[in-house]
């Protein structure tokens, strides 16, 4: 074994408890605490983002395309349905609260139904005329902002039936439609996404001018959602992918994983001061034991090496055992579901969703053994620079 790995080795290994040992002792929990931290909140964000691409791509389309594109999509390989739908901001009223919603005006037909049913957590998705009564369905954001029920009946108005209403000082006319569904928050957790759906026809009848046609596209595989846009682009249409419809949530979910992922790395960097300390210590600890490696033919660089793998071996072994704690952990997780939800209390998971890729792992290990490394980078040169008259005078 080579001398400088042997003496590293067995000045990791105490020969008694000492304030140096347990404060190397603490360093190495603390780097396998934030490893495993760092391990198991990345899993949890990959398990959530896991989820929103599920909700985004279960319901609602894969390609937005602008204007009237069914002719030319009933061309492409892997779509499933195409449907031509409108869509406006309306003013939606209920007795004593107003606000405004992102609308979409879909056809009752049974493929498009059956499409709106899997994101409506609550009711039904019917949007058909009953009654002489149209049904909408609504997010849960636009149900809390205005307190609404199922059953009840929301006042909805066009933008320019009430700028015609004030410059004609008439009351402005526009639908009534009841509310028979709400949305899942997951689908409707973007700020750009859709608040209400409702009859394209009932739409158009009261939002004729600032209603946008569009051609909503559901794919076989949502992965071809890019290249199937990018073929429709190449035709002259402006179509979009799902990603790009969701951007706000992607960048939302990218910055709230980046940040946290600075906040726990500061468990790993203040675990790795502490490697700094019990090193510093312990070279000022050894001082004669370094003069004698010295004058028995030790060079600086071996001396240097001594301490670096010291401090590399806190590293990997407190790496190891975080990411065997934080791996096992999810697994766990996703094996035995030990933190569950109630889903009819209107959570949208039933279970703490985690997932695991190597990737991250990978970077949080490298992270911690580098953080170690460079630890031990003050210790191992001030070691290296002792000179051994002045250390054996020094006793």
């Amino acid at each position: 074994m080579n001398p400088s790995v042997a003496i590293a080795l067995r000045y990791i290994r105490p020969r008694r408890l000492s304030a140096i040992g347990l404060i190397g002792g603490i360093s190495v929990v603390g780097i396998a605490v934030g490893t495993a931290a760092l391990i198991i909140v990345l899993s949890l964000f990959n398990g959530f983002r896991g989820v929103a691409i599920d909700s985004m791509t279960s319901a609602g389309p894969h390609v937005r395309v602008v204007g009237n594109a069914a002719s030319i999509v009933s061309g492409i390989n892997g779509v499933a349905l195409a449907s031509h739908v409108y869509q406006s901001t309306l003013v939606v009223q209920l007795p004593g609260r107003t606000t405004a919603a992102r609308t979409l005006g879909v056809s009752n037909t049974p493929a498009v139904v059956d499409d709106l049913a899997r994101s409506t957590v609550i009711g039904v998705a019917d949007i058909a005329q009953r009654q002489g009564l149209s049904g909408a369905v609504v997010s849960l954001e636009l149900a809390e902002a205005l307190n609404v029920y199922l059953g009840d009946t929301l006042v909805v108005l066009a933008p320019e039936a009430i700028e015609s209403s004030l410059l004609t000082m008439s009351i402005p006319t526009g639908a009534r439609v009841e509310v028979r569904g709400i949305l899942t928050p997951a689908t409707s957790g973007a700020s750009a996404s859709v608040q209400m759906y409702m009859l394209d026809t009932v739409l158009t009848s009261i939002a004729r001018a600032s209603a946008v046609a569009y051609t909503d596209i559901r794919l076989v595989d949502a992965d071809r959602a890019d290249n199937v846009a990018q073929t429709l682009r190449e035709r002259g249409y402006q179509a979009e992918p799902w990603r790009e419809m969701h951007r706000t949530m992607f960048d939302m979910m990218r910055l709230e994983r980046i940040g946290s992922f600075i906040v726990l790395s500061l468990i790993v960097v203040v675990a790795a001061f502490n490697i700094l300390v019990s090193l510093t210590l312990g070279v000022m600890e050894k001082r004669r034991d370094i003069a004698i490696l010295k004058a028995i033919g030790a060079t600086d660089r071996q001396i240097h090496q001594i301490f670096q793998l010291q401090g590399l071996a806190f590293g990997v072994g407190s790496v190891l055992v975080g990411s065997v704690l934080g791996v096992g952990l999810c697994i766990g997780q996703r094996t035995f579901q030990w933190i569950r939800f109630d889903i009819t209390q209107g959570y949208a998971i039933p279970a703490l969703p985690v997932d695991v890729y190597a990737l991250d792992v990978i970077i949080v290990a490298c992270m911690g053994i580098l953080c170690a490394g460079l630890a031990a980078q003050y210790p191992a040169r001030r070691a290296a620079r002792i000179v051994v008259a002045d250390a054996v005078r020094s006793r």
